[in-house]
């Protein structure tokens, strides 16, 4: 390498490691914090380039020129093949369609579907006594920790992947060609979809059942108040009342409860909630055995139709007390919740 050469190798070398010094120390680091060193980068490797092929070109100029060429294409492929998987369209478009047809596919099935984005851990409090058939998409940006999260939800027997998209950048490095353009989706399901150690089950709202009516107290708080459902939610079909928190409004918070009240089969009510699910709470609770225990207790199922039937089994030959609540504790567009008043499974003849 000439002294010039090494010159300006030395100062961009300098230049771009101090850079990476600095940014390796700060508490958040994206790659694009050296994009101002990408220049000198390049000048870097072309240098590198030459030398390399100068060196096994000495007496063998055609050598020296076809490993530039080879050294040159190797750079530049990985940039090709990214950029080409942002502009390549059609490709990004057939994957959207395939991941639509699947959303359908289980709805059709009868399904819930929870849109669980990024916040993998929120699919990993579902405990194990909580059933149904509901399936989380959960975005996938193939980090280290999204990976060991996933692995370790299957592992414990209360979660099984069903399916996945692999997006165009699957395999790459985590960075923001995942979090900013386009990342996995992986689909999971609940083992547990029923059986005889379930607490509560979340299932699609209709009401297919056979059904008695039976006395549950009423308490309501807030901006609390019969009906109040915003008119995308008037088709919310269910046999008793149902009460909700927003009555005209998003801002309004309230509280609902039912019971204590006593049920010997199966009980059934209806949640309804909006958009924003992160400041309601849904409270479960049964009486066995002369103490109360805790059923549920936690931000409602952000389940992508907005509905849900709460189902409480109740062993045969038993019987026990409830109680329920509902609340919104949110003010911003979006946070709001309903509850129906609670049915009893009839019995058959």
């Amino acid at each position: 390498m000439r002294s010039m050469d090494k010159t300006v190798a030395v100062t961009l070398v300098v230049g771009v490691l101090l850079s990476v010094a600095y940014f390796l120390q700060t508490p958040t680091f994206f790659e694009r914090n050296l994009s101002h060193a990408l220049p000198a980068l390049f000048v870097l490797s072309a240098l590198g380039v030459r030398e390399v092929a100068e060196r096994m070109a000495r007496g063998r100029p055609a050598l020296g020129t076809g490993v530039a060429v080879i050294l040159a294409v190797a750079l530049a492929w990985p940039a090709a093949r990214l950029t080409w998987s942002l502009v390549d369209e059609p490709a990004r478009a057939a994957r959207a369609r395939l991941v639509q047809a699947f959303d359908a596919g289980l709805a059709k099935d009868s399904f819930l579907l929870v849109d669980a984005g990024h916040r993998i851990w929120q699919v990993d409090r579902f405990g194990p006594r909580i059933c149904g058939f509901i399936v989380f998409k959960v975005i996938d940006f193939g980090d280290r920790y999204a990976a060991g999260l996933l692995q370790s939800m299957v592992d414990s027997g209360r979660f099984e992947i069903i399916r996945r998209f692999d997006g165009p950048f699957h395999g790459a490095p985590s960075s923001t060609l995942q979090t900013y353009h386009e990342a996995d989706f992986v689909y999971l399901s609940l083992v547990a979809q029923e059986g005889p150690d379930c607490a509560i089950r979340f299932d699609p709202l209709r009401l297919t059942d056979v059904f008695d009516e039976i006395d549950v107290p009423l308490q309501l708080a807030g901006a609390a108040a019969l009906d109040g459902l915003p008119e995308d939610m008037q088709d919310v079909n269910w046999v008793r009342p149902i009460y909700s928190t927003r009555s005209g409004s998003d801002q309004n918070v309230g509280e609902i409860r039912f019971g204590p009240f006593r049920a010997c089969r199966e009980v059934m009510f209806p949640v309804v909630f909006g958009p924003q699910v992160e400041k309601t709470r849904l409270q479960v609770a049964q009486e066995a055995k002369s103490e109360w225990q805790s059923v549920y207790d936690g931000a409602i199922p952000q389940f992508r139709e907005g509905r849900s039937l709460v189902r409480l089994p109740v062993p045969r030959g038993e019987c026990r007390s409830f109680r329920i609540g509902v609340a919104d504790r949110g003010r911003e567009w979006g946070q709001w919740v309903g509850a129906g008043e609670p049915v009893m499974v009839h019995a058959p003849p």
